[in-house]
């Protein structure tokens, strides 16, 4: 459990990434106010419910007071990154069911995700919010989840990975079904290990969807034709009710659940084969590995932003200008156990990357 702990440390955004992050929205508020000085953007998704990885995606939604024709404006704004060179690698996804302008932020290699007046994301905010605010041990759960995704090119739907909102509602159900709840003082390699069996070995997904509003529930496929945009004769195919829009599937879009299935698989039995002479630093360090690029990134953001490189930024909700604000000031006893424990998770990552070349 330490090191599950030292690795969320280490994962979270520094003051650094905070501020980082917010120069691209402020970028993107100044690409939209430049077509509609009526509109408003906002971040949601993991950037505002701080369950980001450092080379997360930001996904923000415009919302103008006046109806748009939703494809017009998202050909307008994207001629007018394509023209700006502070954004490269412009998309427009008009056929999507949620169409979205994609784009790299130029100066920070950060990429983006808009789209235009949709109430769902922000909705999902105070939801997920309030889980990981009560259940304290679903924050390092998660981001370890993602990270050890991510390495599997299974983190994006896209591809036919699994959704960070998926993966949430994932994670809230198996802590709804456990006899006891989850608290400060459970082991988090066994809530890992929890995780890795139930929806590696166990989760009958031919047969069976999953349902967190209400405190929860499973329910059979074959019930549930309503769900929007899933079949239920699908055999293996993740079935995740959104628990903010009864009726829309989460889970339809990760057609590679075979694969995410056999990452979770593999998972629980690494986990579950580790013997007495095993450290915990050695089992995880069969499950992920710390990234050289990542590490070279993120000592890049340091450079030019300030900060140290690695975080602890578990402040479950903040806005991101708020949390960059809200750093105790320079030469405070806690900020200097704070960033003990950052360079300590760091050092015990590198040393585990470097035992394993």
């Amino acid at each position: 459990a330490e090191y599950m702990g030292d690795f969320c440390a280490f994962m979270s955004p520094t003051a650094a990434e905070l501020r980082m992050r917010d120069a691209v929205v402020a970028r993107i508020r100044g690409y939209v106010l430049g077509l509609w000085d009526d509109a408003t953007v906002e971040v949601f998704g993991s950037s505002a419910t701080q369950l980001f990885l450092p080379t997360s995606d930001i996904d923000a939604v415009v919302f103008h007071a006046k109806p748009l024709a939703i494809r017009g404006a998202l050909y307008k704004l994207g001629e007018v990154l394509m023209r700006s060179p502070a954004a490269r690698n412009v998309q427009i996804i008009d056929k999507a069911k949620v169409p979205i302008v994609k784009f790299v932020d130029t100066a920070t290699d950060c990429s983006v995700d808009l789209s235009f007046n949709i109430q769902d994301g922000l909705a999902a905010l105070d939801l997920v919010r309030d889980f990981v605010r009560t259940n304290p041990p679903a924050r390092p759960l998660i981001l370890f989840l993602k990270y050890y995704l991510l390495q599997r090119q299974l983190n994006e739907v896209f591809s036919g990975g699994l959704s960070s909102y998926s993966l949430v509602n994932m994670v809230m159900s198996l802590f709804q079904r456990r006899a006891v709840p989850p608290t400060d003082d459970t082991n988090l390699g066994l809530l890992l290990a929890e995780f890795f069996e139930l929806y590696g070995t166990r989760f009958n997904y031919c047969a069976v969807g999953l349902a967190t509003k209400g405190g929860g529930r499973y329910f059979t496929k074959a019930d549930r034709g309503d769900l929007l945009g899933s079949d239920p004769a699908d055999a293996l195919k993740l079935m995740v009710e959104d628990p903010v829009t009864p009726g829309n599937d989460v889970g339809r879009g990760t057609y590679n659940l075979a694969r995410v299935k056999q990452a979770f698989d593999y998972g629980y039995r690494v986990l579950s084969s580790t013997t007495a002479a095993q450290t915990e630093l050695t089992t995880l360090g069969r499950l992920v590995t710390v990234d050289e690029t990542l590490l070279s990134w993120r000592a890049s953001v340091a450079a030019r932003f300030g900060g140290g490189g690695g975080g602890d930024s578990s402040n479950g909700g903040e806005s991101q200008s708020d949390a960059a604000s809200s750093d105790e000031p320079a030469g405070s006893a806690v900020k200097k156990r704070r960033s003990a424990k950052r360079r300590g998770a760091g050092k015990k990552l590198r040393v585990r990357r470097r035992e394993r070349q």
